[in-house]
């Protein structure tokens, strides 16, 4: 299992009247949503073995191997071994297998057969020491196709990408409180509304709150946007469980970036494709940036 990265970002809630209107995916960690297949299409691709035009160069690499399963690369195709079955995936990209990779051979969706789940790294996240990952879920194929493996597919962009299309979350440093950043997320088909005076939302909406950043005198930098990085997929072996992190943070007219906490979001294969899991998705402060939340 590969060692866990403690970073946070952060996103808050829209002000009555210091402003910040930005809408971006996020999702209630107490609501169980299932996305359906066509809204998980773009992240969620099944491969066959029966491509034309990759190209072998003859000799096998080794890129990653655990608990009885084999990866190799072989020119365009990445190869996998399990016991007596082969299987050659030939649109896995060019750089499949190139920086680091591991693999795992677990009952995933607890149907009671082995899926192989594969992370493969697709280098770092802009200028920062973030890695981000390829996910590969090889599952049993139930129809006589050639390959024996249905494959489902995502990667940190596609997995943003699907987090906005469901739901939204604000960011805004309510007037009242300029000492304070307002995260509130809820279902983009969800109007979030907020106290006209103080620009808090109101009670029904669930609300997280982290200190602002600091300015000279005792003041605080004014909020001017906000940004989320890409999903950092991973994959915990211990408990079998996949999961993606996305790092928000709050951008002020100063110029400043402030990380203030992050959305891990849980993935599962349903109904074909992968999904958000039900009650998986938690908003978390960066370390020393959580605040209570104000008296009303």
């Amino acid at each position: 299992m590969r060692e866990k990265k403690g970073i946070a970002a952060g996103a808050a809630i829209l002000s009555a009247l210091l402003v910040v209107l930005t809408a971006v995916g996020v999702f209630y960690y107490f609501r169980v949503y299932k996305p359906s297949i066509n809204e998980m299409a773009a992240e969620s691709t099944s491969y066959s073995a029966d491509n034309r035009g990759a190209q072998k160069d003859g000799s096998r690499t080794l890129v990653a191997e655990n608990e009885g399963v084999s990866v190799y690369k072989d020119g365009d195709y990445a190869i996998i071994v399990s016991g007596d079955t082969e299987a050659e995936f030939s649109e896995w990209g060019a750089n499949f297998g190139s920086i680091a990779t591991e693999v795992y051979n677990r009952d995933f969706n607890n149907d009671g057969k082995k899926d192989i789940i594969i992370l493969d790294s697709e280098g770092k996240i802009g200028d920062s020491d973030i890695e981000t990952y390829g996910f590969y879920l090889l599952t049993p194929a139930e129809d006589d196709s050639d390959n024996p493996y249905s494959v489902y597919y995502t990667n940190g962009e596609n997995w943003l990408d699907t987090f906005n299309e469901i739901v939204t979350c604000y960011l805004s440093q309510p007037q009242a409180y300029p000492n304070l950043l307002q995260f509130v997320m809820d279902y983009s088909t969800t109007e979030v509304q907020f106290d006209s005076q103080t620009g808090l939302a109101l009670p029904q909406f669930r609300a997280h709150y982290t200190k602002a950043l600091e300015a000279n005198g005792g003041e605080y930098e004014k909020l001017s946007s906000f940004r989320l990085s890409q999903a950092v997929i991973d994959y915990d072996d211990d408990t079998n469980i996949a999961s993606a992190k996305v790092y928000v943070y709050a951008k002020y007219e100063n110029g400043e970036e402030q990380n203030i906490g992050s959305v891990s979001i849980g993935i599962e294969l349903y109904e074909g494709a992968l999904a958000i899991k039900g009650q998986s998705v938690i908003f978390t402060a960066a370390d020393g940036l959580a605040a209570d939340e104000p008296q009303r």
